[in-house]
Formats: structure tokens, C-alpha cells, sequence
């Protein structure tokens, strides 16, 4: 674990976290619990301390776990570093770091000693007193969907003892992860997220649909039980489980014919964190209770019927007559939905089509890469397909013609055409960064 506040270590004692300094501080509590079993590393920005640094460094050492190691770095600007829990390898690098570095820094050991009971009592004081003020619901807006399948996701992946509950609200006691994926898509639509567990002997597939707001889709449900089976066959998996984690105003509104096996709302879960005796924990807390509030989200999605129906139009279209090229079955839109996404099934993770109709472009997204990759494997392609960076992605883009998503579908079959067609044309490079030939 490493710690990276800009200007450091704080005392508890006035630490507020509606101060504005706050936000580049981390108090002792924060400190002592990212320390709690495991190793951690703590970046201090050294002030100008009566007594000096050293002595700056030995107050923050005599309230830190006993066997702490600091490395004060002192050429240009001093700062140390605070090393809790170090192991023995760890300790060996340190001391081979501070070594090679010589007389540009220097490694300090403590006294071996720890806090005085009367102060580890008034740390966990002061922690349980900031978990009981802190209040996350301040903090966010704007939550939607990914957010809460991210935070869902990272959850599963960290914590066997969510999994163990979470798995056992959908009728699967005992569940041990062995993968976990989000936006799982195949020809009938996307899972947000799946879960593959082995539990009393048995390999489950958990498949999760996560609502925040939007409206169940017409036979969402039932997509599930298509695709489930599916997954069990590909996986050699003995069964499958379909579950629908929302709020509780949502999972009520359910008719009475849905065919989701389990349900696991967003209150559920706040109370699960909320017996969890940790900073971290409350933040997830309060992440859960907003989500389950909409009075309490600023941001409520204005429905245009206009660009809905357009949407709908488009993937009907795309099912119809390019069933190759695999888009999410879409709900209710607002006047901000200009981009559709799409995949097709050769494409690795991380690559999709994206039909950007305010920027009259088709383009193949690359995530997380630089174009320079690009140009780099670039070898007679056309002229019209360009490469570009947005953002953190790499593109190649072709110039589509213009598609108004606020008019009707039909007049503007045709420019969806050639705009499909321009997709058609960018798919044989999805693979291009990962070693595969894409010349027309």
C-alpha cells in the first residue's frame, strides 16, 4: 500500500475534512488504518518543525507501529518517507537503496516503540469518531451505473467475504471466486457483470444485471436465461444463477412475471459495508445509500422521446441487417446521446466501433493505447481512415456522413448505411495491436 498525499502526515487533533488544505493531508487514523496488516508507505513533505527534521521524523515515528523505517531524502526539497510493517525483504531493499544513494538521503530506524496504550486508545477514538461524521453522500454526484459496477466488481475481486454473502443472497452458500468480468457481451446482448465461483463441490455462474435508474428493457430477463446456459457450456460450469442488484423503489416495481432468479438491493448491500469497521467500508456505504436515494443524486436523466426512438430504430437495424456488428439492446435517452457503441465478436477486449454522429465520424477505438502504436504498424492503408489520440484511447477514423439522432430513423437509413458500411471496413483492424495482419 502506498500513500501519496502532497504535503503528507497530519495530526488527528483539528484534521476537518471540509478544509480545503485537508485534501493534500492524510490524518494519523487514515495512516495507521491503510497500515492495518500489510506492509504501507508513506509519503511525508517535511516542514519547517521546531527542533528540525529529525525531529519531525522521530514524532511521527514514536506514533506510528512499532519496527517502522523512514528514509529522509534531504537533497533538493526534503521529504521522508515512513516504510510501516516492513518485511525482511523489504528492509534488505531499503537498506541497499540507502546505500546506493549515499549522502543524498538517509535511512532512520526507530526506537521500537510503539504507541503507549493511552494513545492507541485516543488514535482508535479519533477513528471511530471520523467514521461516524463521515458522510460520502457529500462527496458524489453524478452516479451511474458503471460506477456502481465497478465499485461492485473491485468488491468481488478483493473480498472473498462479499463474494461468500453476495453469492449467498442468489441461493449459492459458500462461493469462492475464480474470475470475475464486467460488460460481458455476446450476440443477445451484455451481462454487467459475471462471476465465475465454485461452491460446495459445484461450478456456478453468477450472472448480475445492475440498475441504478434506467428502465428495465423489453425480455432483459429472459435474455439472461440465453445467454446463461451458453456461458456453462463454455466454461464446462455445472449451472448458472441470474440476479438483479438495484434499489429497493426498483426491484418493488418488478411485474410479477420476471424471470431474475435472486435479488440483492442496494440497501442490502450499504448494510453489509455497514458492518465493516473500516473508512473505506463507510465510503461504500454511503456510495449505496445515494444510489438508492434519487432525491439525493443531482443528476436525473431527461427522457427524449425523440432520440429513444431513433436509438431503438438503429439497433432494430443493426439486429436486422448487420448482425455481425453487436450493439447493447438501448433504453430511455436524453439529449446527450449522440454516440452508439458497438463491437464485433473477433474484437479483444479493450476495442470497439463507436458511431460519433455530432462529430460525423465513424471510429475504432483502441483504450488505453497511444497512436504512435498505431503509426507504427501502419502499412498501405487508405487514405480515409486516420489515425488520432482522444484522451487516454488511440482511433482510426473515417468520415461518415451526417446523422441527426433528434430526427427520425427512416429518412436517414441511407447515411446510417454508409456509416455502417465505413464499420464494416474498420473491424479488420481491431486486432492490429495484437499481432494480427489487417490489410485490405
Amino acid at each position: 500500500m502506498f500513500a501519496d498525499p502532497d504535503n503528507g502526515l497530519y495530526p488527528d487533533n483539528g484534521f476537518k475534512y471540509t478544509r480545503k488544505e485537508n485534501s493534500k493531508r492524510i490524518p494519523l487514523f487514515e495512516a495507521l488504518e491503510l497500515a492495518d496488516g500489510r506492509s504501507a508507505v508513506i509519503y511525508h513533505h517535511n516542514t519547517r518543525f521546531k527542533g528540525g527534521h529529525r525531529l519531525e521524523i522521530q514524532k511521527w515515528m514514536d506514533r506510528l507501529p512499532t519496527g517502522t523505517l523512514a528514509y529522509y531524502w534531504r537533497h533538493w526539497s526534503p521529504r521522508t518517507f515512513f516504510v510501516v510493517n516492513p518485511d525482511a525483504e523489504m528492509i534488505r531493499r531499503l537498506e541497499k537503496f540507502a546505500e546506493r544513494w549515499g549522502e543524498n538521503g538517509q535511512l532512520v530506524r526507530g526506537n521500537s516503540r510503539s504507541l503507549p496504550d493511552d494513545s492507541c486508545k485516543q488514535a482508535t477514538d479519533r477513528k471511530d469518531e471520523a467514521m461516524a461524521k463521515f458522510d460520502a453522500r457529500k462527496l458524489v454526484d453524478n452516479l451511474a451505473e458503471s460506477d456502481i459496477d465497478l465499485l461492485l466488481l473491485e468488491e468481488f475481486a478483493v473480498s472473498g467475504d462479499f463474494v461468500a454473502w453476495f453469492c449467498s443472497r442468489a441461493g449459492v452458500q459458500d462461493a469462492r471466486l475464480q474470475k470475475a468480468r464486467r460488460n460481458v457481451w455476446d450476440s443477445d446482448g451484455e451481462s454487467d457483470i459475471v462471476l465465475w465461483v465454485k461452491a460446495d463441490g459445484q461450478s456456478i455462474i453468477v450472472l448480475i444485471e445492475n440498475k441504478i435508474n434506467a428502465a428495465e428493457q423489453p425480455s432483459q430477463d429472459e435474455r439472461y436465461h440465453i445467454r446463461g446456459p451458453r456461458l456453462v457450456k463454455e466454461a464446462r460450469y455445472d449451472d448458472y444463477v441470474t440476479v438483479i442488484c438495484a434499489p429497493s423503489r426498483f426491484l418493488d416495481g418488478l411485474s410479477s412475471g420476471s424471470t431474475y432468479q435472486h435479488q440483492v438491493s442496494y440497501e442490502d448491500i450499504a448494510g453489509w459495508f455497514d458492518a465493516v469497521n473500516s473508512l473505506r467500508a463507510a465510503w461504500r456505504r454511503d456510495v449505496f445509500r445515494q444510489a438508492s436515494d434519487p432525491a439525493k443524486r443531482s443528476y436525473v436523466m431527461q427522457v427524449n422521446r425523440a432520440t429513444t426512438a431513433f436509438w431503438r430504430d438503429y439497433w432494430e437495424h443493426l439486429r436486422q441487417h448487420h448482425p455481425q456488428l453487436l450493439m447493447n439492446q438501448p433504453g430511455n435517452k436524453g439529449s446527450g446521446s449522440t454516440w452508439i457503441d458497438m463491437k464485433a465478436g473477433t474484437f479483444p477486449k479493450g476495442v470497439g466501433l463507436r458511431h460519433r454522429m455530432d462529430r460525423h465520424v465513424m471510429a475504432l477505438v483502441f483504450e488505453n493505447r497511444n497512436v504512435e502504436e498505431l503509426l507504427n504498424v501502419r502499412s498501405h492503408w487508405p487514405e480515409d481512415i486516420d489515425p488520432a489520440q482522444r484522451g487516454n484511447g488511440a482511433e482510426l477514423l473515417i468520415r461518415v456522413p451526417q446523422v441527426d439522432p433528434f430526427e427520425e430513423f427512416k429518412p436517414q437509413k441511407n447515411a446510417v448505411e454508409e456509416a455502417l458500411a465505413a464499420a464494416h471496413r474498420l473491424v479488420p483492424y481491431g486486432r492490429v495491436l495484437h499481432g494480427t495482419s489487417a490489410e485490405p
